[in-house]
């Protein structure tokens, strides 16, 4: 039977000497053992509920975002919500008025006689701000 012996050196120091024995059926380390039923159901539930995400370059497990039905919970809302759930929540900037939509430019067009008086109104305020801008006069 030979033996060899094998030196490894790590530059940061470290060395290793493994051993070979030719002819002899040697195992070095525990061997692997299956997972029990147990094992199987708790890395089942832990890949379901978490995540490796990279975090300044290192592996980090965070919880996944919920989700229903395959999406994201404020997508969820958004297609699903009445106009009445989201005001009961406060959650105004997602209803949208269906005869008004912000979209909608012709609702908010003025006829001439209106937008004439909103000019004359922002001609007088923009003459006040200039007076009071040069004080009372002497």
């Amino acid at each position: 039977m030979d033996v060899f012996f094998y030196a490894l050196t790590f530059p940061h120091g470290r060395s290793y000497v493994s051993v070979y024995v030719r002819g002899a059926d040697i195992t070095m380390g525990k061997p692997k053992r299956k997972l029990t039923a147990e094992e199987k159901a708790r890395k089942e539930r832990n890949r379901r509920e978490y995540m490796t995400v990279f975090i300044h370059g290192k592996q980090k497990r965070v919880k996944r975002p919920t989700e229903i039905d395959g999406m994201d919970i404020d997508d969820f809302i958004l297609k699903n919500a009445d106009p009445i759930w989201l005001h009961q929540n406060e959650m105004w900037e997602y209803l949208v008025d269906d005869e008004l939509s912000p979209l909608d430019e012709e609702a908010f067009m003025l006829d001439e006689e209106t937008s004439q008086i909103y000019e004359e109104a922002s001609q007088v305020s923009n003459e006040k701000e200039i007076i009071a801008e040069k004080g009372p006069s002497e």
